[in-house]
């Protein structure tokens, strides 16, 4: 089992909406996934608390695939892909590591 863990902090403003409507919007479609995206076996999507350190980052990412391959599909799908864009319009920064459990 391959996990995937992606952590994002957004920009204040972006595409016309502040950071909280585009995290929450972002949270919407990525835990859509799940039910479209074959290769998900798990999957989790956490904003950072209002009440937490705010240099922290702002979402975390976490999916479980079986395998490097279906992590490589999983990130060419093109329902990930479509919101990989949206993530890349409102998102300054991006930390990403993948691991076996």
């Amino acid at each position: 089992m391959i996990r995937h863990v992606v952590m994002f902090k957004y920009q204040e403003e972006a595409e016309g909406n502040d950071k909280k409507y585009n995290l929450n919007k972002t949270k919407e479609l990525l835990e859509k996934l799940q039910g479209k995206v074959e290769e998900i076996k798990y999957l989790h999507v956490g904003l950072n608390d209002d009440e937490a350190d705010n240099s922290n980052y702002d979402l975390v990412l976490t999916v479980d695939v079986e395998s490097i391959s279906d992590l490589n599909a999983y990130q060419i799908n093109p329902d990930h892909a479509l919101v990989g864009k949206f993530i890349k319009k409102v998102a300054m920064a991006r930390a990403c590591v993948d691991y076996r459990v």
